[in-house]
C-alpha cells in the first residue's frame, strides 16, 4: 500500500512538472514578453543553485529526517510553482526559478531514500523503476495538458493552470505522510556511548574519493540525458535531412520504451553478480546508439529514418539500464549513517553534466561528425569502466566494515514510538 501511494505521489508530482515544463517558455517569452537571453540567463543561475543546494539538504535530513525535510520542500514547492501565477517582471521569475530549481534537485535524492526506506531490499530495484516508469506517464500527461494551455492563448488559463501545478505538490505531500505514516527508516540509530538524543554523524561523502569517482563516472555517463533532450533535436534539423516531424516520434519512442523498460528490466538485474556485466552492456548499448547516429548522417531518407529509430531504441535501452543500476548504487554504497548527504552528493554529478553537456556535446562534438560521435561513444566506455571499478571498491570496503562491526542499526517510527531495528 505504502509503495502505490509513493508511486501515486511520483505521478502527481511529474504531471505538474510536465505542465510547467512544457508551457512556462511559451508564457514568459510570448505573453509576459521577457527576453529570450533573460530567461536563458536565470535558468544557467538556477542551475547554479540546483547544483549547491543537494548537499547541504542532504546533511539536514541526516540529523531531521528525510521524511520532515522532504515535506518541508514539497509545501516550499507547491507555494512557489503557484506562486508563478503572480510573476509580473523578470526579479520575481529569477527568485522563484531559482528557489524552485534549488529545492527540485534537493527533493530528488530525498525522495529516493523515501521510497527505499518503505520497501524490502528484495523488491526495491523494481519499485524504484516503477516510479521511473510513472514519472514518465505522468510527464507526458502534463506535456499533453499544456498543449491544451498553449492552444488558449489566454493568461489566465496559464495562471490557472500553475495554480493546478502547486496543488499537485500539497497531494504530494500528503502521499509522502500517508505512505511514512507506518514504519520508516528515518535516521541511524544513536551511538551507544553518548547521549540518545544525539545523533552521530556518518562520513563525508567529499571526503570518500570511491563514492566520488562513482558519482562522477556516472554524472559523465548521463550525457545520453543531453544527447536525447538537448542534442538530438539541434542534430536532426541542423546536420540531417531527416524530416522535422520525425522528431517528436523519435521522443515518443524514447518515451513509451521507458515506461516498458522500467517495468521489465529490473527482473534481469536482482542477481548482484549480474550488475557490473549490465553496466557494460549499458555502454555498449549507447556507442551502438553513436554509431547509427553518426551512420544516419550518410545514408538517404529512408536508410536515415530507421538508422535514428535504431539509435534511440538503444539508446533508451541503455539509459534505463545506467539508471536502475546507478539508483540502487548510490544508495546501498552511501554510508547508511549519512545517506541523505551521500545521495545528495550524487547529485552533484548529474547536475554537473546539466551545466557542462549542452555546450559539450552541441559546441564541441557535434561540429566534428563522426568524429563527435566516437569520441562520445568512447565517453560512455570510459566513465562506465571508472564507475564498474569505483562499485568494486566501494563494495569491498563495506563488506569489510560489515565483518568488523555488523549492519548499521535503523530507528523506525512505529505509529508515533521509536525502536531501533537491526
Amino acid at each position: 500500500m505504502r509503495e502505490k501511494t509513493l508511486l501515486g505521489g511520483a505521478a502527481i508530482d511529474s504531471l505538474g512538472s510536465g505542465l510547467f515544463m512544457a508551457s512556462a517558455p511559451v508564457y514568459f517569452l510570448s505573453l509576459r514578453h521577457f527576453e529570450p537571453t533573460t530567461v536563458a540567463l536565470v535558468l544557467t543561475v538556477a542551475a547554479a543553485c540546483g547544483l549547491l543546494t543537494p548537499m547541504p539538504v542532504g546533511r539536514l535530513a541526516d540529523r531531521v529526517g528525510p521524511v520532515r525535510t522532504y515535506f518541508f520542500l514539497a509545501l516550499v514547492r507547491a507555494g512557489g510553482y503557484a506562486a508563478y501565477a503572480l510573476v509580473e517582471d523578470v526579479w520575481q521569475y529569477a527568485t522563484l526559478t531559482c528557489l524552485l530549481v534549488a529545492a527540485d534537485r534537493a527533493s530528488s535524492p530525498l525522495f529516493q531514500i523515501i521510497v527505499a526506506g518503505v520497501t524490502d531490499e528484495s523488491r526495491r530495484v523494481r519499485v524504484l523503476s516503477r516510479v521511473r516508469a510513472v514519472r514518465n506517464v505522468g510527464l507526458t500527461g502534463g506535456i499533453l495538458l499544456a498543449g491544451l494551455v498553449i492552444v488558449t492563448e489566454s493568461a489566465a488559463v496559464y495562471r490557472a493552470a500553475y495554480l493546478m501545478d502547486g496543488l499537485t505538490y500539497v497531494l504530494l505531500a500528503g502521499a509522502v505522510y500517508r505512505a511514512t505514516r507506518g514504519a520508516v527508516p528515518t535516521r541511524p540509530a544513536p551511538a551507544s556511548d553518548g547521549p540518545v538524543h544525539e545523533r552521530p554523524r556518518g562520513s563525508s561523502p567529499l571526503r570518500n574519493r570511491d563514492y566520488m569517482i562513482f558519482t562522477f563516472c556516472s554524472g559523465v555517463f548521463t550525457l545520453y540525458d543531453t544527447l536525447a533532450i538537448t542534442l538530438l533535436p539541434i542534430w536532426l534539423i541542423t546536420s540531417t535531412d531527416l524530416p522535422k516531424t520525425s522528431l517528436p516520434v523519435l521522443l515518443a519512442v524514447n518515451t513509451v520504451l521507458t515506461v516498458v523498460l522500467q517495468l521489465l528490466l529490473p527482473a534481469m538485474l536482482e542477481k548482484r553478480t549480474a550488475r557490473g556485466t549490465a553496466m557494460r552492456v549499458a555502454a555498449a548499448l549507447l556507442v551502438t546508439a553513436c554509431a547509427l547516429f553518426a551512420a544516419s548522417e550518410t545514408v538517404g531518407l529512408y536508410s536515415a529514418v530507421a538508422l535514428a529509430l535504431g539509435a534511440v531504441v538503444v539508446l533508451t535501452i541503455g539509459e534505463n539500464l545506467h539508471a536502475i543500476l546507478a539508483w540502487e548504487w548510490s544508495y546501498t554504497m552511501a554510508d547508511p549513517r549519512s545517506q541523505s548527504h551521500y545521495l545528495g552528493a550524487f547529485s552533484l554529478g548529474v547536475s554537473l553534466q546539466q551545466l557542462v553537456g549542452p555546450l559539450l556535446l552541441v559546441a564541441v562534438f557535434m561540429p566534428l561528425q563522426t568524429a563527435g560521435w566516437a569520441l562520445l561513444g568512447l565517453l560512455f566506455l570510459v566513465s562506465a569502466e571508472g564507475l564498474i571499478w569505483a562499485v568494486g571498491r566501494l563494495r569491498s570496503e563495506s563488506e569489510c566494515a560489515q565483518d568488523s562491526s555488523g549492519s548499521p542499526e535503523l530507528v523506525l517510527v512505529v505509529e508515533g514510538e521509536t525502536r531501533a531495528s537491526a
